[in-house]
Formats: structure tokens, sequence, C-alpha cells
């Protein structure tokens, strides 16, 4: 897993804000990730918050943006120009 780095600022997301993110991305509430992952939806709520800060986000609906486009970026190998358009 790659790390997700913030936009300028250089900050980038632990191991367990990833796997929140990446959750998130799913489309999972909170409760639903707390439950998941078997810890307390509080706990949950400041992993949110971290995320949201680092990232430079609003809402969740960015973070699940940004975390999809670095998922598609780090699938995509150097030397792939990726999936050929037009033809």
């Amino acid at each position: 897993m790659q790390p997700i780095v913030s936009a300028g600022r250089g900050l980038s997301l632990t191991r367990r804000e990833r796997e929140i993110g990446d959750l998130i991305a799913e489309g999972l509430t909170n409760r639903q990730i707390a439950g998941r992952l078997f810890i307390a939806e509080r706990t949950v709520d400041t992993h949110v918050g971290h995320i949201l800060a680092k990232l430079g986000c609003a809402t969740r609906a960015q973070v699940a943006a940004v975390v999809t486009a670095a998922a598609v970026t780090t699938a995509t190998s150097p030397g792939d120009p990726g999936p050929e358009v037009g033809r």
C-alpha cells in the first residue's frame, strides 16, 4: 500500500488512516467502520478528522475521491500508459 500524501502539505496518512480512508471510499459510515475494525466509533471520528485535515478535504466524498485516485495511480505501473482510449 503506497502512502497517500496531501497536496502541498507533505503529510502522509498512517496505515490505519489509509485503511479507514479505503472504507470511507467504499461508502461505509463511521459506525460501520468501527464495527468492521473492532474499534470505538469515537476513534473512527478522530481518524476521520485527521484524514480530512491532512488531505485538506472538507467532506467524506472528497476523501473518497482522493483515496480512489491514489489507488488508480498506484495500480498503473510507471511504464504502463494505462488503458488505451479511442482505439
